[in-house]
Order: structure tokens, then C-alpha cells, then sequence
């Protein structure tokens, strides 16, 4: 998975873009990305993120695929990975990086300009 950062810092609201390869062989294999529960329990209680992503083969081997993931706070704390599969037993990313969701802060200003003389 790239980027290979643990933890990874991402600004709420803004679009991060995340690379997995998988070419442990024929037929290429599927890719999902996951959100890790922060509560633990098992990967069936992961969340699947796989609808933002998309993926392209090559050599009826290889796939790689981009998952553009927007970060919410909600997402603070919470693993990131990906998993391939291509008939026998899912194999998930060694990289499982901390999101950690920083907030933008927006301040607004008054201009004060006198008009003493």
C-alpha cells in the first residue's frame, strides 16, 4: 500500500489518494479497501470503503488500485488497508497506516479602519 506512512496525517474534507498492488497471480486478483473498526472485533465488522477506489489490470496478473478516500473526523483513529483475492484466501496490505484527522480551521476577520483626521 503507498503511501507507506503509519500514522498518516489527512485534512478533514479533503481528498487523499492511496495506491495497493497485488500480483500474487492468475486470474488478477480484486482489491477492497477497509477502514478498520477501532473498536476491534473481527474483519467482518470492517468498514468497506471499496466504491471510491478504482482499479486497472495488466498482464491478467497485476492489479492496482487507487482508492481516493476524503477523510470526516469520524475517521480519526481508524486503520486504513486493502486486501486482494483472487480465488483462495484473501491477503490483506502489511501497511495499515492511523488515520489522523487534523481539522480546517477557517477564521474569519474584522477589518477596523479609522477615519480619525
Amino acid at each position: 500500500m503507498n503511501p507507506e506512512v503509519d500514522p498518516i496525517s489527512l485534512i478533514a474534507s479533503q481528498s487523499a489518494q492511496f495506491t495497493c498492488t497485488s500480483d500474487f497471480g492468475r486470474p488478477s486478483p480484486s482489491i477492497f479497501w477497509f477502514k478498520k473498526n477501532p473498536l476491534g472485533g473481527n474483519p467482518g465488522s470492517d468498514i468497506n470503503v471499496t466504491a471510491a477506489s478504482q482499479t486497472t489490470t495488466s498482464n491478467n496478473s497485476i492489479a492496482v488500485s487507487t482508492l481516493s478516500f476524503e477523510p470526516s473526523m469520524s475517521d480519526h483513529n481508524m486503520r486504513l488497508y486493502c486486501t486482494g483475492i483472487n480465488g483462495a484466501q484473501a491477503v490483506a496490505s502489511e501497511v495499515k497506516p492511523l488515520i489522523n484527522v487534523l481539522c480546517k480551521i477557517i477564521t474569519h476577520g474584522i477589518l477596523f479602519i479609522s477615519t480619525k483626521t
